[in-house]
């Protein structure tokens, strides 16, 4: 038992998890149902607004020159972008843009992988989710904390009465704690359960691909972001349980980065992560802002030498998005 959790310990310590498969060699804010409607363009055809999902019907082409106004957003962006590089604030800047009713998108330097430290913890819900289909009553399966399973490594302080060690907890329950409190012992006990390499067949088949270099895990902000987009549209787990992990999403703490940059009200479900090697610092924030009517997706990703300064980054480029879109919807 020891072995396996030392194993899990590696995974979890910024989802070294190359480690384990190299080998195998590949309580929240709720929107009024209906309140918002399917794309008033020829793109995308939805069901509506259903509280945080609004599942996909059909995929047709997108007309020509659908998306006149993405550069009133694009092109603000990217000067901002400019900006902090010249300010030192940050080293390099990802992002991924998507207006998720009628199709809008643009993206910025969107092949340049990061590690996905916390990131990875959405994989991992989405993976015992598809599992509960199939296993009735998975949800409720207790697993037993182990006293040395990653203690003391998580630089955001998890909110809350922590983890106790030698107790059983429910699997729902631990779901719960690893997306809404990032909690790394939660993420670890849940992998004691579900193997690595189910996490990565999971992404495979959500055509979500992982780059293994330097001993971690990397992925594109593209490539990440779509994973949002595919709870978004439920194409891949049920419309169900597609709003339960996007609820529990919404709810996630801390709430700096993305949240700080859209007004006080507006329901956003997203998950940030952050790795540390030696001076190198990557600090991430992904989601979808439920803005009334205009629902997008938002994937930042950064790289500098100091966190704080990134995710103060992060929340200027989300307060500049949204404020660009509340312009075009007014």
């Amino acid at each position: 038992m020891r072995a396996k959790t030392n194993s899990y310990f590696s995974l979890l310590t910024g989802f070294a998890i190359g480690v384990i498969l190299t080998a195998v060699a590949f309580g929240f804010a709720r929107l009024p149902r209906g309140d918002q409607q399917g794309p008033a363009l020829e793109g995308e055809l939805h069901l509506g607004q259903r509280d945080f999902i609004n599942p996909l019907i059909d995929c047709p082409q997108m007309p020509e020159g659908a998306s006149p106004k993405k550069n009133q957003i694009q092109g603000p962006l990217e000067e901002l972008i400019n900006d902090l590089y010249r300010k030192k604030q940050v080293e390099k800047v990802s992002v991924a843009f998507r207006d998720l009713n009628n199709g809008p998108a643009f993206s910025i330097q969107v092949d340049e992988p990061f590690m996905a430290a916390s990131l990875l913890k959405v994989p991992i819900a989405i993976t015992l989710y598809k599992k509960s289909n199939v296993q009735p009553g998975l949800m409720n399966e207790r697993l037993k904390l182990n006293a040395n399973l990653l203690t003391g490594w998580q630089q955001y302080k998890v909110l809350g009465e922590p983890l106790v060690p030698g107790t059983d907890y429910r699997i729902e329950e631990l779901i719960q704690r690893m997306l809404v409190q990032s909690d790394n012992q939660a993420a670890a006990l849940l992998l004691s359960h579900t193997q690595p390499t189910e996490v990565i067949e999971v992404l495979r088949e959500m055509g979500v691909p992982l780059i293994h270099k330097e001993g971690d895990w990397w992925i594109t902000v593209g490539e990440y972001g779509s994973l949002f987009r595919i709870l978004y549209n439920s194409t891949f787990l049920n419309q169900q349980l597609s709003n339960t992990l996007l609820s529990l999403l919404n709810q996630a703490q801390p709430t700096g980065g993305l949240v700080t940059g859209v007004d006080s009200g507006v329901p956003i479900a997203h998950k940030f992560g952050e790795r540390k090697v030696g001076a190198l610092q990557q600090f991430h924030d992904c989601g979808i802002v439920y803005y009334p009517r205009r629902p997008y997706l938002l994937c930042i990703m950064t790289r500098g030498s100091d966190i704080k300064q990134q995710e103060k980054a992060i929340e200027a480029m989300s307060r500049l998005v949204f404020e660009q879109v509340k312009k075009q919807t007014q």
